[in-house]
């Protein structure tokens, strides 16, 4: 799978493009994700996981939910101290319950 990218330039809201620019709701990109990372190979870390903006819109949510989530130990933070990053399957599950 191409990797993912900011939907910014135009693209509606809740859509998830890769660098190729194909375009996935959001929904389904989190599904796709998933059923691509336990079929193939172990993706790199950096694959694994969404910046805050990212996270938020695949879980249909606000920033700041996912930055309360983080904060009150429902959602591990990755990435260094100025950028925070989220485990996609992680994110899944929460969504998801």
């Amino acid at each position: 799978m191409h990797g993912a990218a900011r939907s910014g330039d135009g693209a509606r809201s809740g859509e998830v493009r890769c660098q190729d620019g194909h375009a996935w709701p959001a929904g389904e990109w989190l599904v796709l994700r998933q059923l691509l990372s336990a079929d193939g190979p172990a993706p790199a870390p950096a694959g694994r996981t969404l910046p805050t903006r990212l996270a938020a819109r695949a879980a249909g949510v606000s920033e700041a939910t996912v930055r309360k989530w983080a904060s009150r130990g429902k959602l591990t933070r990755h990435g260094s101290p100025s950028r925070a990053e989220y485990d996609v399957e992680e994110l899944t599950a929460l969504a998801a319950g």
